[in-house]
Parts: structure tokens; sequence; C-alpha cells
């Protein structure tokens, strides 16, 4: 049975994950939202993406009509048609006010920092998401409302553009009426190829609740199937190597900022080596990139991380299945991996130790690790090593290497202890 597809579209904030219940609703139809991994607004490879994706669904679901709905399929229409000439993509539009609002709301709801994804340089005080500011175009302003408002206006203007010249294939439907009135829902299950008979009808779907939790998680599940995420296959004796689909050409992404010279973490240890960023590139040879801007080098995600959990691998986890990919974070000092194999692929994440002191006065004995991990490609492998300091010594491809040092938990952190009792003394003595 040859499975047809459909597409939902739409700027965001408009009603997709709304869509997505509508068509999985229907007999036959599976239909997921914003599956991973989130597609780029400018596409490096459209055809081969978008092919992949296509080839996935029919091979892992079962249903006659397959698909997905996401904001950023818009780009790949194009490439969708060409490889599917029966394609049904459907394309929801909200007031542009309406979108705006909605979006700065939603996003003061659920991000811990300030978020703009369409400044190209936000200001200060707001930031970029690893994940989610990629699928959205920069523009040059560092007001929000203005940036969504021209979002608004290029997303609607190229989907209007291609309803014209592909009417039999895409389709753009005002939300309130397709979602909310029968007619609506008629005419917009009739173009996706639901038969009059077997159309479930039903109005007024919500996606998210009123107190702005969603009502499903099923944004990031934890990624069951195989994918272009990067996945490991056997490699060397005792070691994972992680498969990527393409070498990266140039390296890391060009996301260095503009002027580092004064950036430096506060509590690095205290030596001319550290004094400034300019100086970790001449001495050390570290290139430094700020909290807010992560990098991606093939098909594993480099980010300073926003999750902790209590054990060591816990966090690793968390972040793989919220991003939905290999990736290696950092945030909580801690050094340990998580992998998760299906049929045909396995996925990583990674822990990074850290490189600053132990001896920090906000918090006694920490369970933390010095070191670093090591990160080597080769052709369409790449393979992460974690190095652990214990005591000022580790072991590197055989060798011990470092000069060793009292533990923390033994001299500095027993002086710190002694500090804290004493403050409790103070606080619990009478006046």
């Amino acid at each position: 049975m040859h499975q047809a597809i459909v597409l939902g579209t739409g700027s965001g904030r408009c009603g997709t994950l709304s869509l997505a219940r509508l068509l999985s609703r229907q007999p036959g139809v599976v239909v997921s939202h914003e599956e991973p991994p989130l597609l780029p607004w400018r596409p490096q490879s459209p055809r081969e993406a978008i092919g992949e994706r296509f080839a996935r669904w029919r091979r892992l679901r079962q249903g006659r009509i397959v698909g997905d709905v996401a904001s950023f399929y818009l780009p790949y229409v194009e490439e969708a048609i060409a490889l599917e000439p029966a394609i049904r993509i459907v394309c929801l539009k909200r007031p542009r006010e309406e979108v705006v609002e909605s979006f700065c709301r939603w996003l003061d709801r659920v991000q811990p920092l300030p978020t703009n994804h369409w400044a190209e340089e936000p200001a200060a005080g707001w930031y970029h998401d690893p994940l989610w500011t990629r699928i959205f175009p920069q523009y040059p302003t560092q007001d929000r409302r203005e940036g969504i408002g021209r979002y608004w206006d290029e997303y609607y203007g190229r989907a209007e553009e291609l309803s014209r010249r592909y009417p039999e294939h895409l389709r753009v439907f005002d939300t309130d009426k397709a979602l909310n009135t029968e007619a609506g829902l008629r005419e917009l299950l009739s173009f996706v190829g639901i038969p009059a008979e077997e159309q479930v009808l039903a109005a007024g779907l919500r996606g998210w609740s009123i107190r702005g939790w969603p009502v499903s998680r099923s944004i990031f599940p934890t990624p069951r199937k195989a994918s272009q995420r990067g996945s490991l296959r056997a490699g060397a004796a005792n070691c994972y190597s992680t498969a990527l689909r393409q070498r990266p050409a140039e390296g890391p992404s060009q996301l260095l900022p503009e002027d580092t010279s004064t950036a430096r973490p506060w509590n690095w240890p205290d030596s001319a080596a550290f004094s400034s960023t300019s100086s970790w590139s001449s001495t050390l040879g570290i290139r430094y990139f700020p909290y807010n801007r992560p990098y991606r080098w093939g098909k594993l995600l480099y980010t300073h991380g926003h999750f902790c959990r209590k054990w060591s691998g816990h966090t690793a986890r968390a972040h793989y299945e919220r991003i939905g990919q290999c990736c290696i974070v950092g945030h909580v000092h801690r050094a340990d991996s998580f992998f998760n194999s299906h049929r045909d692929d396995t996925f990583g994440a990674w822990e990074n130790p850290c490189l600053c002191r132990l001896d920090v006065e906000y918090v006694f004995s920490p369970d933390w690790q010095q070191g670093w991990s090591v990160v080597t490609y080769s052709g369409e492998f790449f393979h992460v090593e974690q190095v652990v300091v214990i005591n000022g010594q580790y072991v590197w491809r055989g060798q011990l290497r470092g000069f060793p040092r009292p533990a923390h938990g033994r001299v500095v952190a027993a002086d710190l202890r002694i500090e804290h009792l004493a403050a409790l003394n103070a606080v619990r003595r009478p006046p």
C-alpha cells in the first residue's frame, strides 16, 4: 500500500498542535507534531532532509496517510512537492497581532531566560534558544514584537505565493474557521483526502491548557525511531562511535562573539592563563562561545544545558529527551553518558565535567568532577572520550599525567565545613 503524505504548517501559535490532533483522529491517519529533529529555517540540503523524513514515516508508521505538523516545513515545500506529487500541505493562518501576542506570552511562560528567536543579536539580558531559534529567521532588530511581526509577514507572504503556484498541493486556511466550524473542518479534511463519510469532526480542539503548560508533552518525546539525528554504530573495541550522515565541511559553526576580550567565568582558576578569553585563545587554544550561542558539529550538538538531575547520567538523559538527538552538555559539572538503542540505531548524550575550582564558597563538598571531553571526528564517525581529573591526576591513553594534590573534600572542604558550622551556630545563638 502506498502511503500518502500530509504536512501541516503555519507560523506557530496558530493551532498547529490542534491540527495534528484533528488529523490523528481520522481513521488510518498517523500524524505527529513537531517531530524532531527540528529543521532549520535556512535549509542546507532540503531534498535530503525532507526525503529522509518521508522514508522514515513510511517505514515506521502504519497508516494510509502519514505526516507531521510544524512551522518549520515552509522552506521545504517545493522540495516536498517535487518528491511527492500527491502531497497535501495545510497551512494555518491566525491574525498577525494574535500571533505576536501569543508568542510573547508563551515564551515568557515556558523559557527559563528571556528569549528572542527573531533577533540577529539579542539585546543584553536576552537569549537565543539552542534548538528552537534555528527554525525561525532572524532580523536586524532587537525588539521581539517587531521581529515576530516581520516573521509573520515573511511567512505568510511565502505561503500565499506557494499556494498560488501549487493550488492542488498547498492551501492556506483561516485557523478559527478551519478548526472551529463544521464547514471549515470538512473543507480541510476533504483537501487532505479524507472521504466525507469517514471524517471525524472535532471542533474547538485546544492544544495547550489555559494555565500555560502542555496538555500533552508530545513536542519532545523520547526518540523512538531511527532518523538523521546522529546514530551510534559499532566502532573500535570498548568504544562508542557516533555515525554522522554528513561530515562537517568547515568545522564548528561560526558563532563566535565579536568581542570576547573581557569575558571570564567568575569561578575559573586565578592564573594569568585564565585572565581573559584573549589569553585562553593565545595560551591554551580555547575558543569562547557565549552561554546562549551553542553550536553543532555534524550531528552532535554542543550546549551548556539547563536541566539538572540528582544523579550523574540522569542529566544527560534529560537533555537527550528534550533535544531529541546526540548532545554534549555542561551545567552540572559532572562526567557521565547516556545511551539509548533502538532497532536500527543508538543515540548518545554526554555530561561534561568542569574546569573550575571545587572549593566554591556556596556549596559544601560538591558532587562535581573536574575534567574534559575529547571528541575525535573521522569520516562519518565521531568518538567521545571523557577525561576525569582526580586529585590533580588523570590517565590519558595509558599514561598517568598531572600532579598529585589533596582532595578538595579533605582539606578545603573541611575548612569550609568549619566555616559553615560557625555560621550556623552564630545564627542559632540567642540574642
